[in-house]
């Protein structure tokens, strides 16, 4: 067999594979051809973007609008605050009482008069020409125009106050108080607000709790008074005594469950207790009869007994 014969034995094809080969081309033609076609039998959906950058573009005009309002009402603050125009007139002036016709001949604004008014009317005084130079809304500028003229009498100040070397003010030291002593059984309230930190209030709520708790048996009760607490008793306590006034007790054999409760160290718990025990088992022998109680413990047993009796 010679060369042209093998040649022709590979490259010639039967029926059926030049029928596969048609196939297999016209296949390729057609994945071929599909990217093109897909868009024109699917053309893609375009969106509009018209109202969108419409809105955008309003949005943007009122931001730049809102910014020249802003710097509209701020430059004439601006130029309040950093022009400002010299007093009609100056004149020698105390600050303090000054009427509000005087401020304005000097030339404060309406706002910063008020602010000095209001101050004068809580009780506050310009002791010197650096109070004046903190008045809010008074600009550097125009106290150094006022300095100059400012005259504060000192003679008009309260004795209480003197001068020293430095030119501040400072406030003498008052007299030491008199020793106050009060008897915690027997003192009325005029007698304990005369300690330091016992107001009219927490006299009155001493003499309730001492009342509903039949008297004190030393001085730290004073603390379960609400309010009192132990800074305000370390002061207080060298003052108080603890007078020999018998504590007044309540019978647990005759007191019924309101005159019971009524006591500071009885809750309510304890108060039904007491008497239903009384009501099944009969009157109580003594205190120590109360241990029986499960609402008592020891403890509490030993905190009530001075204040109860069977007799």
């Amino acid at each position: 067999m010679d060369f042209k014969e093998l040649l022709r034995s590979w490259l010639s094809f039967n029926r059926r594979e030049r029928n596969g080969i048609l196939v297999l081309c016209v296949l390729l033609i057609i994945l071929l051809a599909i990217p093109k076609l897909f868009p024109l039998l699917y053309p893609p959906e375009t969106t509009d973007f018209t109202q969108f950058q419409e809105e955008i573009r309003q949005f943007e005009e009122q931001l730049a609008q809102a910014a020249r309002e802003a710097e509209t009402q701020a430059s004439p603050k601006k130029s309040r605050v950093k022009k400002l125009a010299p007093p009609p007139e100056l004149f020698p002036f105390d600050p303090n009482n000054l009427p509000e016709e005087k401020w304005k001949a000097l030339g404060l604004p309406s706002r910063t008069i008020r602010t000095i008014k209001n101050y004068e009317a809580k009780g506050g005084r310009f002791y010197q020409k650096e109070d004046v130079k903190r008045i809010y809304g008074l600009a550097e500028e125009q106290f150094a125009l006022l300095e100059p003229f400012i005259r504060i009498d000192s003679l008009a100040f309260p004795q209480s106050f003197s001068r020293d070397t430095s030119r501040r003010w400072k406030f003498k030291p008052f007299p030491k108080r008199e020793k106050v002593t009060v008897r915690i059984n027997s003192s009325d309230s005029l007698e304990w607000i005369r300690l330091r930190g016992i107001g009219p209030v927490f006299a009155s709520r001493i003499l309730r709790f001492r009342n509903s708790l039949g008297g004190f048996l030393y001085k730290e009760q004073v603390m379960e008074v609400y309010g009192i607490d132990s800074t305000l008793f370390r002061k207080i306590a060298p003052n108080l005594q603890v007078d020999s006034v018998a504590v007044r007790k309540i019978n647990i054999n005759s007191a019924d469950l309101e005159q019971l409760k009524k006591h500071p160290y009885l809750s309510f718990q304890v108060a039904r207790s007491i008497v239903e025990y009384r009501e099944q088992h009969g009157f109580y022998r003594n205190i120590h009869a109360l241990s029986a109680l499960y609402s008592i413990d020891e403890a509490l047993l030993e905190k009530i007994q001075p204040y109860l009796t069977t007799e």
